[in-house]
């Protein structure tokens, strides 16, 4: 686990990224406030674990005290980079105040929310269509 710390001028408080390496993915867990003066940090350390050769990242909004204008943008700015680049990108819901920023945005039907510890859609699509060729494929969840 990795953690990087910044400051947001909203509420003091520190925000921490944790790095969470897990099978065929990495979890990125965000805690504290995600506002303009911390979303350079998180971004910077996703753009990292793509260079470094993650195809598949998994945001847990679960420990967000706060989401800004700046968090929101990049939650969207990660998303479409990974419909480009053909990466996975989702995210674990947050606390309801969290959910609430992303509904009122009319961002809940836009972006890839996953149930934690679970795989995404697209790995139990890729897994479905495997075995519907495949007699011999492990079953999809």
């Amino acid at each position: 686990m990795v953690r990087t710390a910044d400051r947001s001028p909203r509420s003091g408080a520190a925000f921490r990224v944790a790095l969470h390496p897990e099978r065929d993915c990495v979890r990125v867990v965000a805690a504290g406030d995600l506002d303009v003066a911390t979303s350079p940090a998180l971004e910077a350390r996703l753009r990292e674990l793509r260079e470094a050769g993650f195809g598949r990242i998994v945001l847990d909004l679960r420990e967000l005290h706060f989401l800004g204008s700046a968090g929101l943008r990049l939650l969207v700015q990660e998303h479409e980079l990974a419909r480009r680049d053909g990466h996975e990108f989702a995210l674990v819901a947050g606390p309801p105040a969290i959910q609430r920023a992303v509904q009122l945005c009319g961002l809940l039907d836009h972006l890839p929310f996953v149930a934690p510890h679970r795989p995404s859609p697209i790995v139990r699509a890729r897994r479905d269509h495997a075995g519907s060729r495949s007699a011999s494929a492990p079953p999809g969840p």
